[in-house]
């Protein structure tokens, strides 16, 4: 190689280090920005639940921090309505939503399960809202990651890995060493808080099938699902029942030998956020409609307060802006997993809890004892190592990105003819 070829090739070289340093910060930029967004309206919308259904009986009102509406399923009803409503006016009014179109199977078997998830993870959590401190019921929530790690190896949308696994580990135990202390603990919030983390594990792993659709097999490698596909094409692609496609003959037999790919062998390619949670939301509002309206009979002659006009209209209100929060929260946790993983959303939701948690102190004015900080410290490293192994691996995946599209493969094959004659 001559000098020339040398600078050349060192030109080349800068040039796409250059880009791939480029597109590596726009990601990170893009994956912290909707991350930072998902914990803005997380934490906003934890206080607002603690608060809402916070009642200050044996308060002074000069202490109390709570609203007096210990109904949360009937909030947490009202705020699916009230997103479907919002997004069904976007979507027919305005015409900024396209229309959603899943076949029966995804419905039934994917996105049914998902919205029975979402109305059990929201209610069992408010609900634990009004026998624990918000502070608790963030730290019992931190064994989500745990949780998530195992549901997603079990069903392929990720690789199995030691070192990640000792770092959720490592972050749970520090979360769980600083709810220790934990003096207002109660029997039936902890176990409605943990059916919950369950619950919203296994909605994280369905969420991320529903939005990535086929192309989340390609990330792990594998299929979640026997009758989900295996197919990594963009759009809809043959299911993985179908018979294989018979090589190519070279003399124009393969069209008249191919089957005809028809709508029911088809598999899902997966919806955007919006569209998710406009499917979504009408099935998980339906299912509380009964609950919610069991717990306001049974406890509407309890509460004074409910015979009064004014205090109605207002808490008519705060709902309304808590739906606000709420579906906010939805679209960013859903492009939070869109544009990382489901695990990868947990754990970032460690460290939203360790912000929840001050916020809640500032606000509740909950104690919080040397432990607590033993715990958080130890939580925080996990949540670094982790993040820098997350780095890492997203800088491997832009390079390699950038070598195929640099070298694309050779496209020269050996013409059908002369493998004949050879043979």
């Amino acid at each position: 190689m001559d000098s020339e070829q040398l600078e050349t090739a060192n030109g080349s070289g800068s040039m796409n280090r250059t880009w791939i340093s480029s597109r590596l910060l726009r990601s990170v930029a893009l994956i912290a920005s909707i991350i930072l967004l998902s914990w803005s309206f997380s934490g906003s919308l934890v206080i607002y639940n603690k608060w809402i259904f916070q009642v200050c009986e044996d308060d002074s009102p000069d202490n109390c921090r709570g609203w007096g509406f210990p109904f949360p399923l009937v909030v947490t009803c009202s705020h699916m309505i009230l997103i479907f409503g919002c997004l069904s006016i976007a979507m027919h009014v305005f015409k900024v939503i396209q229309k959603p179109e899943v076949d029966k199977q995804v419905y039934w078997y994917k996105l049914v399960p998902y919205a029975v998830l979402v109305a059990l993870d929201i209610g069992l959590s408010n609900v634990a809202f009004v026998y624990l401190e918000a502070t608790f019921v963030e730290m019992c929530k931190s064994s989500m990651p745990a949780v998530v790690m195992l549901l997603s190896v079990l069903s392929g949308l990720e690789p199995f890995s030691y070192f990640q696994m000792g770092l959720v580990l490592l972050i749970c135990i520090g979360l769980a060493i600083s709810s220790v202390g934990e003096a207002n603990f109660s029997v039936v919030g902890f176990i409605t808080v943990m059916a919950a983390v369950f619950m919203g594990s296994t909605k994280l792993v369905i969420s991320q099938y529903l939005i990535q659709g086929a192309q989340s097999n390609e990330a792990a490698g594998s299929v979640p699902d026997s009758n989900d596909g295996n197919d990594n094409n963009e759009g809809y692609s043959m299911t993985a029942t179908d018979e294989p496609e018979e090589p190519s003959l070279g003399n124009g037999e393969e069209e008249q030998t191919r089957k005809p790919q028809s709508a029911k062998e088809k598999v899902f390619k997966g919806l955007s956020s919006v569209q998710i949670l406009y499917l979504q939301t009408p099935i998980s509002g339906m299912l509380l409609v009964i609950p919610s309206a069991v717990s306001l009979y049974l406890r509407v002659g309890h509460i004074d307060q409910l015979s009064d006009s004014g205090y109605l209209a207002k808490t008519l209100f705060i709902i309304i802006l808590g739906g606000c929060l709420a579906i906010n929260l939805d679209i960013f946790n859903l492009l939070a997993v869109k544009y990382t993983s489901a695990i990868s959303l947990t754990i970032a939701g460690v460290a939203r809890t360790s912000f929840i948690i001050l916020a809640s102190w500032l606000f509740f004015r909950n104690e919080i004892t040397t432990m607590n900080f033993v715990g958080f410290a130890i939580c925080l490293v996990g949540v670094v190592l982790y993040n820098i192994m997350k780095y890492q691996k997203l800088k491997r995946e832009i390079a390699q990105d950038a070598y195929k599209d640099n070298n694309p493969p050779a496209t020269d094959q050996v013409p059908t003819s002369d493998v004949v004659e050879n043979a």
